[in-house]
């Protein structure tokens, strides 16, 4: 999505943004960006699963917390902006 974002600013009359990319940096279980990604997941599992994102039996939200810092690879962040003309 990011290398796409200067085509969708001009074409929604924005033009070129400003762009800067954050990564995060966790050490170990107890980092504590995993919990709040499960809070996220949570609040929007109903959505994922009415939609089809991926089948509960895959996520298994209750162990997800547990896991993730073995399985996930975190993609930078990346912001976006630019002023009307």
């Amino acid at each position: 999505m990011c290398l796409r974002l200067p085509h969708l600013f001009a074409e929604v009359g924005l033009g070129m943004p400003d762009m800067r990319q954050h990564d995060r940096v966790a050490n170990g279980p107890n980092a504590g960006v995993y919990a709040v990604f499960i809070q996220g997941i949570r609040r929007l599992w109903p959505r994922m699963e009415q939609f089809g994102v991926a089948p509960a039996r895959e996520v298994d939200i209750d162990t997800l917390e547990v896991r993730l810092p073995d399985e996930a690879v975190a993609p930078p962040f990346i912001g976006a902006w630019a002023r009307k003309p």
